[in-house]
């Protein structure tokens, strides 16, 4: 367990009077390489990576959506998107998660835990999606506070975030919680971490680079990735929560899962954002796990799932594990046991939206097939050989065995948009772009969120 060490006697006392913790932490836009445990050199995520270090790190997690709503619904329910119905952002009809899904919450309410969710922007709103099933409390105070203006209305920034979890988890008489932590950062670059922690963040990375800021101030500007910042200033910020958490009495066992919804472009495929695409870019993101029956220092390549959360949860905490999950538990992985890649289903059908093409992945032998359903496109590559999906063999055939494997989920396009929407919803989605243009009354353009 990573937190005793690090933090000392008296933590080890505090958290001798017994329960559990679980703390389920997203880093929403998070790419897996971007992440120093991942191999990137650049990275300030220390924290992040003496969690991984000290407990088990996937290296080949795919997300089920690269966008927000449905891939944390898919990590919330255990299920692929065609089945938990959240498969839209907005506007569209029957996009709340099916009633007869059971979540992640409620398996934990069902054990006796106190539930909470605290949520950093607009696009997880409980109005939208109906995300906020099973927990006792869902934070999002901060999107009907008037007082807020600018971007501040629609989204908040990781230390808001992280106070108001602490806080909740302080107040606590009951010993067993589980807790979701919902970090918006690196998603876009309209709300900046504190200026002195960005001072803090270029001197690091000069001296990490052998300069200085004092030096090269103008090429320290030019190299300085706005990106690896906000990366960095949530590791931070989970730092800081790991700390006062420590502090607080009646905790015993503490697990961390840290893992990212989505990943993002960053110009690859000629494309910088997460929504309409579904190269590795956007679907490999960062899984972390560190906990008390959770194997330290363990590195492990097998392809797996964010789908996979649920019941791994279920097995490590004794929680009932509803029938027909697409998911399947990681603790036989835990203790080498398994190995074997999991077939790994992605789609996103936020390019409706936009009146595009939806698009399907399955990956299975690493080997991965995209398929757009509506032009009859296809892209296949061999992972393994091509990890940055740069030669397209599609021409070349040979992936008529993925497709059938593909075909075994939902690939339709329909939608019927809403012909009533929530004007204050709306403004907000539009504020962070998430409306198209044609659609929104603020006249931003959409900018793929």
């Amino acid at each position: 367990m990573l937190l005793l060490p690090l933090l000392g006697a008296a933590a080890a006392f505090y958290f001798s009077q017994g329960g559990t913790l679980v703390l389920l932490i997203s880093l929403d836009t998070v790419r897996a390489d971007r992440v120093g445990c991942y191999g990137y050199d650049r990275a300030q995520t220390q924290f992040i990576d003496q969690l991984a270090a000290d407990g088990t790190v996937f290296r080949n997690a795919i997300t089920a959506a690269t966008f927000t709503p449905a891939s944390h619904a898919s990590i919330f329910t255990g299920l692929c998107p065609c089945k938990h119905g959240v498969r839209f952002p907005w506007r569209f009809r029957g996009q709340d998660l099916a009633p007869h899904v059971r979540t992640l919450a409620e398996l934990f309410k069902a054990k006796g835990y106190e539930t909470a969710a605290f949520i950093s922007a607009r696009p997880l709103q409980s109005k939208i999606h109906s995300l906020n099933r099973g927990f006792d409390l869902y934070d999002e105070s901060y999107l009907s506070d008037k007082t807020r203006v600018g971007e501040a209305q629609h989204q908040r920034r990781a230390d808001e975030t992280v106070d108001a979890a602490c806080d909740w988890i302080a107040a606590r008489k009951s010993p067993n919680c589980f807790v979701f932590i919902h970090l918006f950062d690196a998603h876009d670059g309209e709300i900046d971490p504190p200026a002195e922690f960005e001072k803090q963040y270029r001197a690091r990375v000069a001296e990490q680079k052998g300069g200085s800021t004092a030096r090269s101030p103008r090429r320290l500007r030019r190299e300085f990735d706005r990106y690896d910042c906000e990366v960095a200033w949530m590791d931070s910020e989970i730092r800081r929560m790991a700390g006062r958490v420590s502090s607080m009495r009646g905790r015993r066992d503490v697990y961390f899962v840290v893992l990212a919804d989505h990943g993002e472009g960053l110009g690859e495929h000629d494309y910088k954002r997460h929504a309409e695409r579904i190269y590795q870019e956007q679907l490999h993101v960062p899984l972390i796990w560190n906990g008390p029956r959770v194997a330290a220092g363990k590195v492990i390549d097998t392809f797996v799932r964010t789908v996979d959360v649920v019941p791994t949860l279920a097995e490590l905490l004794g929680l009932d594990v509803p029938e027909g999950l697409d998911g399947a538990s990681l603790v036989p992985l835990f203790h080498g046991r398994d190995a074997a890649d999991r077939i790994c289903y992605s789609e996103t059908r936020h390019p409706l939206v936009n009146r595009g093409e939806a698009l399907f992945s399955i990956i299975k032998n690493r080997r991965k097939l995209i398929y757009a359903p509506q032009s009859g496109r296809f892209e296949y590559y061999n992972l393994r050989k091509d990890p940055d999906e740069s030669h397209d063999l599609a021409a070349a055939g040979g992936f008529d065995g993925l497709l059938a494997e593909l075909k075994k989920h939902d690939l339709s396009t329909d939608a019927a948009r809403k012909e009533d929407v929530d004007a204050e919803v709306e403004e907000g989605l539009a504020a962070l772009g998430y409306v198209d243009e044609a659609s929104s009354s603020s006249g931003k353009t959409n900018r793929d969120r």
